[in-house]
């Protein structure tokens, strides 16, 4: 039977919560899907591959406000404030693209949108990202 994360393990705990989680929910297995969940909002993962369906989870058991919350507003803020180059532009996008598949922090996530596109205004998945905000 899997027990969960060892506490003394180096690898990436929200990741393998996640795992966990989403094992737990494949198996109908609710109470330990709420336990591996609430493990996960205590190690408040900030990884673009775990939000997106965090929140989606969250939401689905009625747990909006931690969705809203779930990692993407300190993410937005520490990006927001990085030097403008080519580099951050990406990351700008990510977290920005971020924001728009959880449907959170729009207004931030379209200003994140728009600097992207002022350093790097010919990349086409920065234009994308713009673009979901905008509706061109």
């Amino acid at each position: 039977m899997n027990t969960g994360p060892d506490a003394n393990d180096d690898t990436d705990k929200a990741s393998l919560y996640w795992h966990y989680y989403s094992d737990a929910a494949r198996r109908n297995d609710q109470a330990a899907a709420s336990k591996y969940l609430d493990q996960l909002l205590v190690q408040n993962p900030v990884s673009l591959d775990i939000v997106p369906s965090l929140v989606v989870a969250l939401r689905d058991r009625g747990m909006n406000q931690q969705a809203r919350t779930c990692s993407l507003a300190p993410t937005t803020i520490t990006i927001a404030s990085s030097p403008l180059t080519r580099d951050s532009a990406h990351a700008m996008n990510a977290v920005a693209w971020l924001c728009a598949e959880c449907n959170e922090h729009n207004d931030q996530a379209l200003k994140l949108a728009e600097s992207a596109v002022q350093a790097d205004p010919l990349n086409g998945g920065i234009l994308d990202t713009l673009a979901e905000f905008t509706g061109a």
